[in-house]
């Protein structure tokens, strides 16, 4: 158990980190790429705004002042454009390139010319933003070269790629190194639990034992007696969920565990066939569909025990006219047991959730009359992850009306 608390620990650990880091990485690259676009449409806006270029003139009366966050007095020989002037028909009248070197004039009327016959106002077009404003004669189109930004989100990019695996790494590495502390005062709590469930059994065992002898006295005694009756029932009841505790504290304990090999198949079989008599004798029918030649490596008296749990569940609680089914098939690499049986009406999701839980019963009533103590499907789950598998139950609608359905994968 400690072993599975401390896995469950580091695995929620790096997923949670993970999943911060994630949301962090991802953030920080759209406020970067978002950032780079609004600084760039800025600037086209503004060089736009001042006829395609910035001004070197003192200002004058039809000059727009430069407003923008990033502006010092070296910016205009820091950045990289040229503007296009365009006439009704969408041909070059005016380029202004020397602001640039990457290009020449042609090449930059050629842009502005695809811009203008794609018909948008504003975009990136290789590495180049444009902007796209109408004149008293004509269009004007600016192009800002973003290289360096674009770089720069590709660095971030890659920095981030770097590190998400590598952090996740240390989370990983640390919640390893940290998950014994950290579970410890769990597994504490477990273990004294269980060390009290086993001392009580055990020390319950004598006087019940006592109790059984006295009460078969009473009866050569005084014969038939309802009293004698009532408190011999009830040791038995008690004999009987002693046993299943001591079976749960045991299985935690990994005691007493067994592998080898295990023809499931022929397990399977076996098992069916003991609960198809008893189900039929009951007014309930059973199927079984059993692929033959299923083996696997772990403890076959447990394996038999969980397989009794299921079907023996299936048959005290499915109503009588009501349909049992057993199935075990080949799933990828694993074995899929599926077991269902007929109910009076689904369980909520509620009732499902709690469904393996020690002592949990969902219909108080019904589980006296079958001498149950909810704790058999306890041990069935605790059994399934012995050998590793995954032991879950759901609704499913049947033929004859509402099914619980128990899938087993090991």
């Amino acid at each position: 158990m400690e072993k599975r608390l401390r896995r469950r620990f580091v695995l929620l650990a790096t997923l949670a980190m993970g999943v911060v880091m994630l949301v962090l990485c991802v953030g920080l690259n759209l406020f970067n790429l978002w950032n780079q676009r609004a600084e760039a449409m800025r600037t086209l806006s503004y060089l736009s705004q001042n006829n395609g270029s910035f001004q070197t003139l003192p200002p004058q009366q039809n000059w727009v002042q430069p407003e923008l966050p990033f502006w010092t007095p070296e910016t205009r020989y820091q950045l990289r454009y040229f503007s296009v002037w365009l006439d009704d028909s969408g041909t070059p009248v005016l380029v202004m390139a020397e602001h640039v070197a990457a290009i020449n004039a042609q090449q930059a009327g050629e842009y502005a010319q695809e811009v203008y016959r794609q018909g948008l106002t504003q975009g990136r077009m290789d590495q180049y933003r444009y902007l796209l404003t109408p004149q008293e004669n004509g269009v004007l189109v600016v192009f800002l070269d973003c290289s360096r930004e674009m770089q720069m989100a590709r660095s971030l990019l890659l920095v981030t790629l770097i590190l998400y695996p590598l952090v996740l790494l240390a989370v990983f590495a640390l919640s390893a190194l940290i998950s014994g502390r950290a579970v410890r005062p769990i597994v504490e709590s477990f273990q004294r639990q269980k060390q009290f469930i086993t001392n009580a059994g055990h020390e319950l065992k004598t006087p019940l034992a006592i109790i059984n002898a006295n009460a078969d006295v009473l009866r050569l005694t005084y014969d038939e007696n309802q009293w004698v009756d009532s408190i011999q029932h009830q040791t038995r009841r008690m004999s009987r969920l002693i046993q299943e505790m001591l079976r749960l504290a045991r299985l935690e304990e990994d005691s007493g565990t067994k592998w080898s090999e295990v023809d499931l198949s022929a397990l399977t079989e076996e098992m069916a066939a003991d609960f198809s008599v008893l189900a039929q004798s009951g007014g309930r029918r059973f199927t079984s569909r059993v692929q033959s030649g299923l083996r696997l490596q772990g403890d076959e008296a447990r394996l038999r025990e969980l397989l009794s749990i299921l079907l023996d569940n299936a048959v005290k609680y499915s109503p009588k006219g009501g349909t049992i089914s057993l199935s075990l098939v080949k799933h990828g690499r694993r074995l899929l047991m599926r077991v269902s049986n007929s109910v009076e009406q689904p369980f909520s999701h509620q009732q499902l959730a709690h469904l393996f839980d020690r002592f949990y019963r969902c219909d108080d009533s019904r589980s006296s009359q079958t001498g149950g103590y909810g704790l058999g499907l306890a041990i069935a789950r605790e059994i399934a992850q012995r050998h590793k598998g995954r032991l879950s139950a759901a609704n499913q609608a049947g033929t004859d009306g509402a099914q619980v359905v128990f899938t087993l994968l090991l």
